[in-house]
């Protein structure tokens, strides 16, 4: 009787444990099947569709690698399903605001700003304590998104108003960006 609740059990953690992802997964067809109506692309550039499709196409491989590895894990996952401390609503509702407002900040004060004051402020919600690996990561964070966002894709990033655009655009010369 034990093995049959036993694997129940199992078979109960696997379901719960693959909602999210399945989730994600459909999602992320049903974008990609919009960003194949995106216009025609002319001859030898990338397209407006290519970062959208490229991103949904890894989006899904990795919804079948965790799929992938609930399937490896399955013996696991009744277990620590079972040793998971709850889960703390009050940080997770912070995250949530944290987020919304840095969504709406970014065109304020700049995009540099806007990131790294996030990342301070996610770290320490999420449990980074040390003041210095939590300065350095949001720094070297901050400084390899604006590189990737603004040299290799050539994305234009809010630098914000007033002030806080004088400041990102000492930012952009200090990197050697601009």
């Amino acid at each position: 009787m034990s093995g049959e609740s036993s694997r129940g059990s199992t078979v109960g953690a696997m379901l719960r444990a693959s909602i999210g992802p399945l989730i994600i997964l459909a999602i992320s067809v049903y974008f990609y099947s919009l960003a194949c109506c995106i216009g025609p692309t002319p001859m030898g550039q990338l397209g407006a569709e290519f970062w959208p499709k490229m991103i949904l196409i890894l989006l899904m491989a990795s919804c079948g690698i965790k799929f992938g590895e609930i399937v490896w894990n399955r013996d696991k996952l009744a277990q620590e399903a079972e040793d998971r401390p709850e889960m703390d609503n009050v940080k997770l509702a912070l995250l949530i605001v944290l987020l919304i407002v840095t969504v709406f900040a970014i065109d304020y004060i700049g995009f540099t700003l806007a990131n790294f004051l996030f990342m301070v402020v996610f770290l320490s919600l999420v449990g980074f304590r040390k003041i210095a690996p939590l300065i350095l990561v949001s720094v070297l964070g901050t400084i390899g998104m604006l590189y990737v966002f603004v040299k290799v894709v050539y994305l234009p990033l809010p630098k914000g108003i007033g002030f806080f655009e004088d400041v990102s655009l000492f930012i952009y010369r200090a990197l050697f960006i601009l």
